[in-house]
């Protein structure tokens, strides 16, 4: 179960995670996160975690990705309270991402993390939000692109099948079931969300264009090595330049809004 942490001061969205967790439990998370962003405009988030990480179900897991993906650009400061080593590794690759500070407290430390996601001034804001704008932008290139020529022409690439034959079997094991329809349409809204993120955190940086490169690549190469049919972004030469060419296309894209927008700071 989840329940809120009443202690908390004012801008911090806490809580404490004990036992099982379900999707059912994130009802009180979403409700008690927008009042707190409703009066401080950013999300300052603090989590116990008294079970171990195994203990949330599929579902769960589900709704915390809902919670993040609806609050990107408001993200603040994360902490997370736990003795887990696992979790502190897993937190380190958040801040790789440019959607706030995250960082793990011992159990014995929790009035320090109380502190710490309640002070946070965040400098970078103007630019984590220029990024991930920016990666907005490249990433709803690649899928008009995609989608304009996957309805038009024969021989091309088909990204949202992988998509949605991968977000299907997620959902299978949490016990959500959607239709055609519903399926194409979270397919479509989670590849957005994960290219703009993907991008904001590697075409605005080093990588630059090079990382849509990389991208593609991942596209291509990756699924058969998870389980997922790869015949609809590798069945073909032409399939597979071209899903290389789109993802190149967001990357350049990115840099140039990215570019723009520091500009204009």
């Amino acid at each position: 179960m989840i329940k809120v942490i009443r202690c908390a001061p004012k801008n911090v969205a806490a809580f404490e995670a004990k036992g099982k967790v379900t999707a059912k439990d994130f009802d009180r998370v979403f409700d008690h996160v927008e009042k707190v962003v409703n009066r401080t405009h950013e999300l300052n988030y603090l989590l116990k975690l008294d079970t171990h990480v195994l203990n949330f179900s599929k579902g769960a897991w589900v709704q915390d990705l809902l919670l993040g993906i609806s609050n990107l650009s408001r993200w603040n400061r994360c902490a997370i309270v736990t003795d887990d080593i696992f979790v502190d590794k897993a937190t380190q690759m958040f801040n790789m991402l440019p959607i706030g500070e995250f960082r793990v407290f011992e159990k014995k430390d929790f009035k320090a993390a109380k502190k710490w996601a309640s002070t946070g001034i965040d400098e970078t804001k103007p630019a984590r939000v220029a990024a991930i704008a920016a990666g907005l932008g490249g990433a709803f290139a690649l899928n008009i692109l995609h989608e304009s020529l996957r309805k038009n022409a024969e021989n091309v690439p088909a990204i949202n099948e992988v998509a949605e034959e991968g977000l299907d079997r997620i959902l299978d094991g949490a016990g959500i079931n959607l239709n055609e329809n519903e399926l194409y349409t979270a397919a479509l809204v989670g590849d957005v969300v994960s290219n703009s993120l993907y991008y904001a955190a590697t075409a605005t940086g080093k990588l630059g264009i090079f990382s849509g490169i990389l991208g593609g690549l991942a596209a291509v190469s990756l699924p058969k090595y998870i389980g997922l049919d790869d015949e609809p972004v590798a069945s073909t030469r032409k399939k597979r330049l071209m899903t290389v060419a789109y993802y190149t296309l967001g990357a350049v894209i990115t840099k140039a809004l990215f570019d723009r927008f520091r500009h204009k700071d």
